[in-house]
């Protein structure tokens, strides 16, 4: 029997989107699957809606706890040797689950494949037209393309950025729970967290078909900043574990990973200095992005911007007290 393939489908309020994200599982033509959606805690009818869809759909309802714990309890509560994520609002394409069961049954060395993905913004016209496909998209029989963009040991590659969304991840049980799960310690990043960590255990290989969309909700980036950088934080800790030298014995230079970090810095402190954030904050960032390249004259000009504006505005707050 085809090997059995459980999909974890976290959610938080997202009754408007969800079914579309489920009906994208149920259409896909690999047949032995099961689909576990995870409620985190909804104050809307996201539970009344997923009970419409009686045995096809397994409900697990959790207090609000965030997306890794949700991840972690569906897969506890699976029985596939294979497992697959996929976000509330987003959705997959035909023939994801057909390519990468067959990829993962012709590579045994390979315990991870993701793909390519397309980025919608939810509500658009094109968002709209690709959700009403979905289930127009039943049955279709696909011919798997399992040719791909990279393959290996992938640990150097991550160094420098995630490459992979959770969505486009399909892996082995078995290296989900050598893991042991998500990082449920971290708001933010779990998944470049997890992908790091696997990149130490296995190889991992990108198909290149865009197989899922991203669906982006406008205004939604404003709700992200938080007060901790947890993409660099993730980064540092990695190198203190494990340095700059890959499984496969590949090493990547200093100054390069110190340019990543540099690179972290300085973008969330800009967005903290200058995107509704907290200067403070973003002085501290600065300062982090500093210890890695000092000579970058533009830390120095967006510490002294951040500097001056929190000065002039904390005067101007005086002034008004005093008055």
């Amino acid at each position: 029997m085809a090997p059995k393939v459980s999909v974890i489908i976290p959610t938080y309020n997202s009754a408007r989107f969800v079914a579309d994200a489920i009906d994208s599982v149920l259409v896909q033509d690999y047949p032995n699957k099961e689909v576990i959606v995870v409620d985190d805690g909804s104050t809307d009818n996201t539970a009344e809606l997923i009970a419409n869809y009686d045995q096809q759909v397994k409900l697990i309802r959790q207090e609000n706890a965030g997306p890794a714990a949700a991840r972690n309890n569906g897969v506890r509560a699976s029985t596939g040797e294979l497992v697959a994520f996929l976000d509330s609002d987003d959705f997959w394409l035909p023939g994801k689950l057909v390519a990468q069961v067959a990829y993962l049954e012709h590579h045994p060395d390979t315990a991870l494949v993701f793909h390519d993905w397309d980025v919608s913004m939810s509500e658009t016209e094109k968002d709209k037209t690709l959700r009403a496909d979905i289930k127009r998209l039943r049955h279709r029989h696909t011919k798997p393309d399992l040719a791909t963009c990279m393959d290996g040991w992938l640990y150097n590659e991550l160094l420098f950025d995630s490459i992979m969304t959770t969505i486009s991840v399909m892996m082995r049980r078995s290296l989900f729970d050598q893991l042991g799960g998500f990082d449920e310690s971290l708001p933010q990043g779990q998944d470049y967290d997890m992908w790091l960590r696997a990149s130490r255990e296995t190889r991992i290989a990108k198909l290149c078909d865009k197989l899922a969309v991203i669906s982006k909700r406008q205004g939604s980036i404003s709700t992200t900043l938080r007060p901790v950088n947890y993409r660099a934080r993730i980064l540092e800790r990695t190198l203190d574990r494990w340095g700059g030298k890959g499984p496969d014995g590949r090493i990547t230079p200093e100054w390069q990973t110190n340019h990543s970090l540099m690179t972290y810095w300085l973008e969330f402190g800009y967005l903290h200095a200058f995107r509704g954030g907290d200067r403070d904050v973003a002085m501290r960032a600065f300062l982090q992005a500093m210890k890695y390249e000092p000579w970058q004259l533009k830390i120095w000009l967006n510490l002294a911007r951040t500097f001056a504006t929190r000065f002039i505005l904390g005067s101007e707050g005086a002034s008004r007290k005093r008055s």
